[in-house]
């Protein structure tokens, strides 16, 4: 068995491969400058190939090493808990910029004057292929936003001339203009707007198409919003969005 150096941990075997690997990508940067034109394009991949092959096998051998460098130099549990991490870190790495990417997703339906910044509720759903999103598939859902004490106030005072005045560029709630409100309304809502706030299954069957079952409370407080006077809405592209100063939430909803 290979024995590791005493200053570098590395094995004989480990170093015979980084040699390799490096006279290895030295020839092909030599064979690319001199005859690469006379090269045919198998030739290339054969040796591309072949020397990542050999690069990733040098690349695994260096990663052992080390774990075994590392092993001897901490404890037990040092150790078992630094490998943990170490995996750990890809997923949790996914785990996290995917949360991001969703929470910047989901406000990015809020028109930026509202200054909304956080998701009370939220809950979709997609009929269509499992993993692929397509133009043609039916989704249905309902997001609910807490609107800021200071912005509540505003709408209050203001109401649809508030809203209406607000800049062209922060009714749109992103840079790809995904909606833009410009019409708004006081409540409650009219047929057009009524039609893509039937996104929850009432209890009756065939009442909507597709539909979403949300928690009998959540859908009180909505309805209670959508049906009385003092709350105000827009039509967009994706759905219909509600602006409720008194509750201070805004409501978007989708259904198509």
């Amino acid at each position: 068995m290979p024995t590791p150096s005493a200053r570098t941990g590395i094995t004989s075997t480990t170093r015979t491969f980084v040699i390799a690997s490096a006279v290895g990508v030295a020839i092909y940067v030599v064979l690319l400058l001199t005859v690469g034109a006379r090269l045919s394009v198998l030739a290339y991949v054969l040796l591309a190939m072949a020397l990542s092959l050999l690069v990733l096998v040098t690349a695994v051998r260096l990663l052992i090493d080390g774990c075994a460098r590392l092993r001897r130099a901490l404890s037990r549990r040092v150790f078992v808990t630094t490998v943990a991490l170490f995996l750990a870190s890809p997923v949790l790495a996914a785990g996290l910029g995917y949360a991001a990417f969703k929470r910047a997703f989901l406000l990015s339906f809020v028109p930026d004057a509202l200054h909304v910044r956080r998701i009370v509720y939220e809950k979709e759903a997609r009929w269509g292929l499992p993993f692929l999103a397509l133009p043609g598939d039916n989704e249905t859902g309902l997001r609910i936003y807490a609107l800021p004490a200071a912005v509540a106030a505003d709408v209050h005072r203001g109401g649809v001339d508030w809203l209406d005045r607000m800049p062209r560029e922060a009714r749109a709630p992103s840079p790809d203009q995904r909606d833009v409100y410009d019409d708004w309304h006081e409540t409650p809502l009219d047929a057009t707007a009524r039609g893509q706030a039937t996104a929850t299954y009432s209890g009756i069957p065939g009442d909507c198409g597709f539909c979403i079952e949300v928690e009998p409370e959540v859908w009180a407080e909505v309805q209670s919003i959508v049906n009385a006077p003092g709350s105000y809405y827009a039509l967009g592209r994706s759905g219909v969005i509600v602006v409720s100063p008194s509750h201070r939430r805004v409501v978007f909803m989708f259904n198509g």
